[in-house]
């Protein structure tokens, strides 16, 4: 190819790449602000929610978050979930339901909207994987804002246990997928380790909430597998809109690549 021809192409080339530049790191920052949005949206509707309970007041260590979405005044913890792990004899009424409800459900669809606009971060593999378990979660967090815990649920209450238990399942290990990414991200070495760590201590302590032990309540541990996810959503949002706004940071290394135009070479005409 004649030089002129050569420079031409890739005079033409460079001002599309630097388009497709400034379209990524608008739809990467997009995907960061739907984490913060998710993330805060879900500890202000569980405060709203609980904020509401009278008579029992609300109690973070002795119900459980599902308590807050329960629909029905007067309705008794439902055995196969909670009762004996909530205040002798307390009646649930939860005022205000629908925030919490509505709450697991942003929680969901925010968390898979936010992985799906995060993806060019990511390789194609990676990112596939990582929105597909985004997919799963939002199923399992809308299941658990439409299938109640309570009693007049009846045996469908089975739907909202492995909903919540599936759901934050995968929320941590996405949460450890991303701190193992962090070096291909280009993203702080403090930030994998609190991700890892974050994501670890979610599914422990998922795990703990069925092993009642004498020193924290399951809803305690509940809230320990939810809120590391919460957090971790939190961090990861913040450090991204910080990397994409200061340009401090290079997050999404491992995908730049493919957006990088090819090096103009000279060529004479044979």
């Amino acid at each position: 190819m004649p030089k002129s021809l050569n420079t031409a192409h890739h005079q033409e080339v460079v001002p599309e790449m630097e388009q497709s530049f400034v379209q990524r790191k608008w739809r990467i920052i997009a995907g960061a602000i739907v984490y913060l949005f998710t993330a805060i949206q879900f500890v202000v509707g569980e405060w709203i929610a609980a904020s509401a309970w009278v008579h029992p007041p609300y109690s973070y260590t002795k119900n459980y978050i599902s308590d807050l979405g329960v629909t029905v005044c007067g309705d008794k913890p439902a055995k196969s979930l909670n009762s004996h792990f909530t205040q002798a004899g307390q009646i649930l009424c939860s005022p205000k339901h629908g925030v919490m409800n509505t709450s697991f459900i942003l929680l969901g669809v925010g968390f898979f909207i936010g992985t799906v606009l995060l993806m060019p971060t990511l390789s194609r593999r990676r990112g596939r994987a990582q929105a597909v378990m985004a997919a799963i979660f939002a199923i399992c967090l809308t299941t658990v804002g439409l299938v109640h815990a309570q009693s007049q649920t009846g045996s469908a209450i089975i739907f909202h246990v492995l909903g919540a238990f599936v759901g934050i399942l995968l929320g941590n290990v996405a949460l450890i997928r991303m701190g193992l990414f962090s070096r291909h991200l280009g993203a702080p070495r403090w930030y994998g380790v609190l991700a890892v760590a974050l994501g670890i201590f979610g599914i422990f302590s998922g795990l703990l909430v069925a092993v009642p032990t004498p020193l924290l309540t399951p809803p305690v541990w509940e809230r320990g597998s939810a809120y590391s996810f919460v957090l971790g959503l939190i961090v990861t949002g913040g450090l991204v809109i910080y990397a994409q706004v200061t340009g401090r940071l290079n997050w999404g290394a491992e995908s730049d690549q493919v957006l990088q135009p090819a090096p103009l070479q000279s060529q004479s005409v044979a």
